[in-house]
């Protein structure tokens, strides 16, 4: 429907996490004509990043319609974005991308 609400169940998810590797296929623009396709946009993602507290958002799963500069001005209006709410770091996932992440002590909930 193209709301900015996180959902609880979401936020349980993904609250508080280093990383969140989250779908971002969208503009709002084309979200209206195809919200049905299953995926979300990159507004959205950066909300979900905000509302969970998590330090690094990364956005994947970019449309094929898009050029690299399109995802370029995406990836620039995420992080515009994402400053104003608190999330340290948005970076666009690419080919050959690797994350190295600190080794931690694993605990269950």
């Amino acid at each position: 429907d193209g709301s900015m609400d996180v959902s609880p169940d979401v936020l349980e998810l993904c609250e508080g996490a280093d990383v969140l590797i989250h779908d971002a296929q969208y503009t709002n623009e084309e979200f209206a004509r195809k919200s049905h396709w299953g995926h979300s946009t990159v507004d959205y993602a950066v909300e979900v990043a905000a509302a969970a507290q998590v330090r690094s958002l990364v956005l994947f799963h970019h449309d094929p319609e898009h050029d690299d500069a399109t995802v370029d001005g995406l990836l620039a209006s995420a992080r515009e974005r994402a400053s104003r709410l608190g999330v340290a770091e948005v970076i666009a996932a690419e080919e050959g991308l690797t994350l190295s992440l600190p080794e931690r002590h694993l605990t269950r909930r």
